[in-house]
């Protein structure tokens, strides 16, 4: 504690000089005169003041301090209390959230009751089809089973082609004999083909160099392998340097015998006449590439089913075709051949390979006219460009896509189900 000052000058000089050579009277203590006790405030107040300013001015700080403290407290309840009310909002989302949650499990435990439920049905209908396997084994199963149908479906169509033939004569019936179509004159030399091939076709070497990529890995080791108009032999050519053997099967005399100077066994005869000449089941392969659009849908129907009945378990039968699903294709390279007899849908083959009774029936599509191809739009559009682009694609799909397919079709391990 700071002490106080010491009592100036000034102070003791405002007090009463007694005189001590000049004796008076003297007053009894208990009754001062006035004029002493006022003196004596005087004296005091003027003594105490310095003590005031240096002991509880610092008090006078102290407290201003904590009420500016007090202030700043306040101020911040103020704005807590602002944000509690502002937040309250949230916490109503906050709540519909947790009950949203709280919701969505109890429906995922009663969607996974529910799908317990379901497994334990597949399994049962798994044990019904397939008892020895589950449900692991009812797609092979069930496969079986469309083959059987398939075949009881072929059985019966041939029964009812034997009955209705039996039955013409005892009902009267006379055929019609088609009018005979009339004959080219002699002088007038037939439509060259070769040639016609070797122009439109394109290279022959190109061609051979396209055959070999796609085909020589399919049907590797898969021999005999019949090629259903093999021309020159190209293909066997490339079959027999990896080893498959193959037979060549060519109506025109001229490419059958280049085939021939090749070293390659060839027949000249048709694709039907040459398999009904083969055992059932004796035949790996059966290839043909551009051959089934030239010929009659009689034909062809008969062409697929001794293909099946002469492959063995399997066996594949493999046909190449142009593409009429893509339309520069009609409008282009079929109508251009006139030898050609009907654009064969990718749909409507391998419905015709199902239907005889091959399992495993795939589509392979080729050579997409991407020369001609509608271009994409500047990506910096946006979604107009997302829109044009696919729309393009599409169009590109429709108007020039694949110009050729192919249909790879597999005997089943026992064709007679």
């Amino acid at each position: 504690m700071t002490l106080p000052a010491e009592v100036s000058q000034e102070a003791t000089n405002r007090l009463p000089q007694v005189s001590a050579a000049t004796p008076g009277p003297v007053d009894p203590p208990h009754a001062p005169s006035g004029g002493v006790r006022t003196r004596a405030k005087r004296a005091a107040k003027v003594v105490l003041k310095p003590v005031y300013q240096r002991v509880l001015a610092p008090v006078a700080r102290s407290v201003d301090t904590l009420a500016r403290r007090l202030d700043d407290v306040q101020r911040r309840l103020d704005r807590l209390e602002a944000r509690d009310a502002g937040s309250a909002p949230s916490r109503v989302d906050t709540a519909l959230l947790l009950e949203h949650v709280r919701t969505n499990t109890i429906n995922q435990t009663l969607l996974k009751a529910e799908f317990g439920d379901v497994l334990t049905r597949m399994d049962d209908l798994g044990m019904a089809i397939a008892p020895a396997s589950g449900i692991e084994g009812a797609a092979p199963r069930l496969a079986e089973q469309r083959e059987h149908l398939a075949s009881l479906d072929r059985r019966l169509r041939l029964l009812d082609e034997r009955v209705s033939r039996l039955q013409a004569p005892a009902t009267g019936d006379v055929a019609v004999a088609a009018a005979p179509a009339p004959k080219r004159s002699e002088d007038v030399p037939g439509f060259d083909y070769v040639g016609f091939e070797r122009r439109f076709r394109g290279d022959p070497a190109e061609v051979l160099r396209i055959q070999r990529e796609r085909y020589v890995p399919l049907l590797a080791g898969q021999g005999p392998v019949v090629d259903i108009g093999c021309g020159r032999g190209e293909l066997l050519s490339a079959l027999a340097e990896v080893g498959t053997e193959g037979i060549g099967v060519e109506p025109e005399p001229g490419m059958a015998a280049e085939a021939r100077a090749r070293g390659m066994r060839v027949e000249e005869t048709d694709a039907t006449t040459f398999l009904r000449s083969c055992e059932p089941g004796s035949l790996g392969a059966i290839f043909s590439a551009h051959v089934v659009e030239h010929v009659e849908l009689d034909y062809l129907l008969e062409f697929i089913h001794l293909a099946y009945s002469r492959l063995r378990p399997g066996g594949l039968f493999v046909a190449e075709t142009p593409n009429p699903a893509s339309l520069v294709v009609l409008g282009n390279s079929y109508i251009l051949d006139p030898t050609h007899v009907r654009p064969l849908h990718p749909s409507l083959m391998a419905f015709l390979c199902e239907n005889a009774g091959f399992r495993d029936v795939r589509l392979n599509f080729y050579s997409p006219a991407e020369a001609y191809h509608l271009p994409t739009v500047d990506p910096a559009l946006g979604e107009v460009a997302t829109a044009v682009d696919t729309g393009f694609r599409r169009l590109n799909d429709v108007l020039f896509g694949a110009q050729e397919y192919t249909v790879v079709a597999r005997v089943g391990e026992d064709p007679d189900d």
